[in-house]
């Protein structure tokens, strides 16, 4: 058993021009000192962020229906849940939650430094506005979109791609595989830490290149009740989780996959 997984945090990765990177977001649970009031944090956001013009509310609608003798009646109710604000000319989206802080990068997906310093300089807006007592959890997720001909063609980019288990039905490699999803989490020794992996080949919208589309989903995320503020301050925590995705990535795709993203 793995006691500690030892991370070289200098360890340099290889550069993918044409990485298939469809959003990498950094997030904060960071509960508020006291409750947040919308409106205000509305007029605060356009008077702080006037780089990021789009400003608009995320409501949850919820409906409840009741039966009881003397009749039924329906109950709709809503509550605020966050601001999405979005960034004139880049493709910056953040939300600024009840309970903290998500910042994510669209395509095109540039690299870490300037997607970190952008999501940290927002990070400190929050931390203005909500005065957090402390960071519950921290998460850095990407989510990677390779179009497809068909199930089979992805598993060219995958070093393990999914098989019909055990003995083979009708000889060959078994039954031809129409789809699939495989969802896995792992535990990293040693470290407050865990990835979620996730691949699936799903339909692709109308008018794309091709008619499915692999997804591998990578998301790490900080355990325990809190995240220690030293990790936080130096950027360790960062340094740690950008270490593990690199190795994620570079252990799942495959070494035809990595030479298609060299670009």
């Amino acid at each position: 058993m793995i006691e500690k997984v030892e991370m070289n945090l200098d360890e340099k990765f290889p550069h993918l021009q044409g990485a298939p990177i469809v959003e990498a977001a950094i997030s904060w649970d960071a509960a508020p000192a006291e409750s947040i009031d919308p409106k205000t944090l509305h007029n605060f956001l356009r008077g702080k962020l006037p780089e990021y013009p789009q400003v608009a509310p995320q409501v949850e609608f919820s409906v409840e229906h009741h039966v009881a003798p003397d009749g039924s009646r329906t109950a709709h109710s809503h509550a605020w849940q966050a601001f999405q604000i979005a960034m004139k000319g880049e493709p910056y989206v953040a939300q600024f939650r009840r309970t903290g802080l998500v910042v994510s990068r669209l395509k095109p997906y540039e690299s870490w430094t300037p997607f970190r310093e952008e999501a940290i300089r927002l990070w400190g807006i929050y931390e203005e506005f909500a005065s957090p007592p402390e960071i519950q959890k921290i998460g850095l997720r990407y989510i990677n979109l390779v179009p497809v001909a068909s199930v089979s063609d992805a598993s060219r980019y995958l070093r393990q791609p999914p098989t019909f288990p055990g003995t083979p039905i009708g000889g060959g490699n078994g039954l031809p595989m129409s789809n699939f999803v495989h969802q896995a989490r792992f535990d990293v020794p040693g470290h407050d830490l865990q990835l979620n992996l996730v691949h699936t080949v799903q339909a692709a919208p109308p008018g794309s290149e091709k008619e499915l589309n692999l997804i591998v989903d990578f998301d790490i995320f900080s355990t325990g009740n809190r995240v220690e503020i030293d990790d936080f301050h130096s950027g360790r925590i960062f340094q740690m989780m950008r270490w593990l995705k690199n190795k994620a990535f570079f252990s799942v795709f495959s070494e035809d996959a990595i030479s298609q993203f060299r670009g």
